[in-house]
């Protein structure tokens, strides 16, 4: 799900010159500063036994990032292509951190994770550029 917000600010500087006899106001500068921000969200819904099993409460919780346990299933398409197929439910890792999605999910609640997508290590970005330059 991607949610997208625009924000508009809008910034007057006004100076008021007062003296004895008459009252000037001078407007001198408006910005207006419009910024879109985009938002990637991660939303995972916990399986119920039945229709009428309760909502689950929502948690705003981190991504896991352990490696899955899940295997792959080598198999050959009718053409004669080989392919993996995923082969696991999906909800087996190596281990799991305390607040992430997966340990929320597996305690029944709905997780939502916001995502970014510059995976970029800006603090050691500079020293890289000086080490190859």
């Amino acid at each position: 799900i991607v949610l997208t917000i625009t924000i508009t600010i809008t910034i007057t500087i006004t100076v008021i010159i007062i003296s004895a006899d008459t009252m000037i106001t001078i407007t001198i500068i408006t910005v207006i500063i419009i910024t879109t921000i985009v938002t990637v969200i991660n939303i995972n819904i916990p399986r119920t036994n039945s229709a009428d099993a309760p909502m689950p409460k929502i948690r705003v919780a981190t991504m896991n990032t352990a490696a899955g346990i899940d295997n792959y299933e080598r198999r050959v398409s009718p053409s004669g292509q080989v392919y993996y197929w995923p082969n696991g439910d999906g909800m087996k890792f190596f281990h799991t951190k305390e607040g992430t999605d997966v340990e929320s999910l597996n305690e029944r609640f709905i997780t939502i994770t916001p995502l970014q997508y510059d995976l970029t290590d800006h603090h050691h970005l500079g020293l890289w550029r000086t080490r190859l330059a």
